[in-house]
């Protein structure tokens, strides 16, 4: 028979076998999918498949514009950024940034 010590030994040997499965949370990565533009107005429509993602739109050089998008249905991957009062007729440049993990991209629109 083994001894009391024996088996506690094996069985943390076994325990430090098995692994450990872990979830890691999914990134809120996202891809720009439509541009509408209206005179005065640029809505931008963001689609991710992260979870509880929150982004933000910086326009005008960084320096003037912030706007927060939001969620377009409640249980939704699509998210909306309206962007307005823009100057018609001028270029602008968008940064689109997550506020989860800081993923970013650049967009320009006339």
């Amino acid at each position: 028979m083994f001894r009391c010590s024996t088996v506690i030994l094996i069985l943390c040997l076994w325990w430090s076998c098995v692994e450990v499965e872990t979830t890691e949370a999914v990134k809120c990565s996202f891809n720009l999918t439509e541009i509408s533009a209206n005179t005065d107005s640029i809505a931008l429509k963001l689609i991710t498949k992260g979870e509880a993602c929150n982004f933000t739109v910086f326009y005008e050089n960084g320096l003037s514009g912030i706007t927060d998008c939001d969620q377009y249905g409640e249980d939704s991957n699509v998210y909306i950024c309206d962007i307005r009062d823009l100057e018609p007729g001028t270029l602008h440049q968008f940064e689109v940034i997550s506020k989860n993990d800081g993923e970013r991209a650049t967009y320009q629109c006339k």
